[in-house]
């Protein structure tokens, strides 16, 4: 627990620097709504300027101009993206619907794929503006946790007789196998937010699922499966371990996750290769190097921001990742590593890594968003859908409890 203790409380430290003065005051979800009933997004972004939310009125966007050498084409392309994300939620207050492919075919993806999708949304929303006083997307907000807890919290869990868990129900051959990591966050990011009960519980047995299903070698496969021949999957384990990150940073002490993460630490170190690059699985010959990001993304969370696992990784993606970003990349991978050059920055004043790749990144993720504030799937990725690369990006720009004040 001390360990924990000290993790968030470096943590905050490390990023004090980009805080505001009055940090955002917690509120309930019917506060929220009540005081904010007067919102009506129309089709013109400028309204959005209308409101006083703290995000659009100065202070935030001061500290993430200064902070993160975002222009003002990168702020106005995060307002586009998330007044194209509200106006496109479905009836039920999810997302994914109505998706498209990389083809521009109708995608209506099963109920992982809107799980994942909605979870990625919810974040977003959430991490833009995290203040009471925000009056941009209220609505949106709620409808969206009200989707997200409309079903039991363990949902894709599966139990034995004795009611311990044995697997998730995860349908096999789907893109968004990691759909429960991304619910877990959501609600853990939603319970820090507003601090209702009903999102704590949500939160701990959420997350309670992701600790239970990680396997003996650190990582966690497709289905948390915990057998000796289970395919323990780099993918889905970063997103488990992002779970255990918005578990800690929302402070709910009943669980202990310090032991799941140093193992989780030492399964990733084990998957590096002397190129810097990450094997997705142990049994792989070679790195593929488009998980470099994901990688390095938990080993700066989790005691190794300084190791020369951290650095070698991050070696790879400035000097043979950038080149190459545009379309040939997977949002996946641009939200890694730009989010790893950014904690280079923040934590441990490696200040060249995000310099190099804010320059890049920035530029590519504006000048390829639509007219009408989405983001087409890259031509080489047939499993990236509109809503799953709009969402990606937009995580990219945004910046999480980086600096928010969470």
């Amino acid at each position: 627990m001390l360990i924990l203790q000290i993790f968030i409380i470096g943590s905050a430290l490390a990023l004090s620097s980009c805080e505001s003065d009055s940090p955002p005051q917690k509120v309930t979800l019917a506060e929220f709504i009540e005081s904010n009933q007067s919102l009506s997004l129309d089709a013109d972004d400028k309204s959005f300027a209308k409101q006083q939310c703290w995000c659009k009125s100065g202070e935030r966007k001061i500290q993430v101009y200064r902070f993160t050498g975002m222009k003002k084409q990168g702020f106005d392309a995060t307002i586009h993206g998330l007044n194209w994300l509200a106006k496109n939620q479905d009836e039920d207050g999810g997302w994914g619907k109505r998706d498209l492919d990389i083809f521009g075919k109708s995608f209506a993806g099963n109920e992982q794929h809107r799980d994942a999708i909605t979870s990625l949304a919810l974040i977003n929303f959430l991490n833009f503006c995290p203040h009471r006083f925000c009056t941009a997307y209220p609505k949106t907000i709620q409808r969206a946790i009200e989707y997200l807890t409309k079903s039991k919290a363990d949902k894709y869990a599966k139990f034995d007789k004795e009611g311990r868990f044995t697997e998730l129900t995860i349908q096999e051959g789907t893109e968004f196998m990691h759909a429960h990591c991304l619910r877990a966050s959501a609600l853990c990011i939603a319970y820090d937010f507003f601090k209702e009960k009903t999102l704590k519980e949500y939160a701990v047995k959420a997350t309670k699922v992701t600790l239970d299903g990680q396997h003996e070698s650190g990582g966690w496969s497709t289905n948390f499966k915990k057998t000796k021949d289970a395919k323990v999957d780099l993918v889905v384990s970063i997103w488990a371990l992002q779970n255990l990150e918005h578990f800690a940073l929302c402070g709910i002490p009943s669980l202990q996750i310090d032991e799941y993460c140093d193992d989780g630490a030492d399964y990733i170190k084990g998957l590096q290769t002397s190129s810097g690059g990450f094997k997705r699985f142990l049994s792989d010959n070679e790195s593929q190097d488009d998980l470099t990001g994901a990688g390095v993304y938990w080993l700066q969370a989790w005691k190794n921001a300084k190791s020369p696992e951290t650095k070698s990784g991050l070696e790879k993606i400035l000097n043979e990742r950038l080149p190459i970003i545009r379309n040939s990349v997977s949002s996946y991978e641009g939200f890694f590593n730009l989010h790893t050059s950014y904690r280079a920055a923040v934590r441990v004043n490696w200040a060249k890594y995000w310099k190099k790749s804010s320059r890049h990144y920035y530029s590519v993720l504006i000048d390829t968003q639509s007219n009408d504030g989405s983001w087409l799937p890259g031509s080489t990725y047939d499993h990236e859908t509109q809503l799953y690369r709009t969402n990606l990006s937009l995580y990219s720009l945004i910046f999480p409890h980086y600096n928010t004040g969470r």
